[in-house]
């Protein structure tokens, strides 16, 4: 008999092997792949300071704080800063 190698299982697409857990509104809601979770970034819907948890973290922490996140901020700019109205020079 010859030893011919099976084929192995499918693999899945990139971003979708990691689960990740958002904190929404003090409720847990998950699992998202990578993919569903850089659409809710750029959507606005996940920020830099939205609680994640993904399995082999030791706790929740920021998005921002995620390697694998963190990347996906990188293509979405930051929100603009406060515009002050200028300040009259001094007479």
């Amino acid at each position: 008999t010859q030893n011919i190698a099976q084929p192995g299982p499918p693999v899945p697409p990139p971003g979708a092997t990691v689960q990740f857990f958002v904190a929404v509104n003090g409720q847990q809601a998950g699992p998202y792949n990578m993919i569903q979770m850089t659409n809710m970034i750029t959507a606005g819907q996940v920020t830099r300071q939205t609680y994640v948890w993904k399995q082999g973290m030791a706790g929740w922490d920021f998005a921002g704080n995620v390697p694998e996140l963190a990347q996906a901020f990188g293509m979405t700019p930051p929100p603009l800063p406060p515009q002050n109205p200028p300040v009259p020079p001094a007479m």
